[in-house]
């Protein structure tokens, strides 16, 4: 773990290494301070949609997306972006370590007389 500068937003932009996969982020420590934000963005950049957001909390069952979470089928780069925002009130905590693997979507759809069919991905 590390102590975060509060004064500092933080931007990682997590890229699958091929096309076809999406990337998957699994936090193993998660810990920040009341009034900072972990932002997960489902795109390459802070342009993309939301996926998920937090503000402070302790414990990876607090982590965004309880702890994991995926590029959406709806997002055609598979990319993730995670932004730490800091509130600058000067307290900080530990932060947070994920491990992250490129993995084949489950993108399948299931109509209401149970056929799956493949979203075109």
């Amino acid at each position: 773990t590390f102590v975060y500068n509060d004064a500092i937003t933080e931007t990682i932009i997590l890229e699958p290494d091929d096309n076809a996969d999406i990337v998957r982020i699994t936090f193993t420590t998660y810990a920040l301070a009341s009034g900072d934000s972990l932002i997960v963005y489902d795109g390459p950049d802070t342009d993309a949609p939301i996926l998920t957001a937090t503000d402070g909390g302790t414990g990876v069952a607090n982590a965004p997306g309880g702890g994991i979470l995926e590029a959406s089928c709806d997002n055609l780069s598979g990319s993730l972006t995670v932004v730490l925002k800091p509130n600058n009130d000067g307290n900080s905590s530990q932060g947070f370590i994920f491990t992250t693997a490129c993995v084949v979507p489950d993108c399948s759809i299931f109509s209401d007389d149970g056929d799956a069919r493949i979203d075109g991905r």
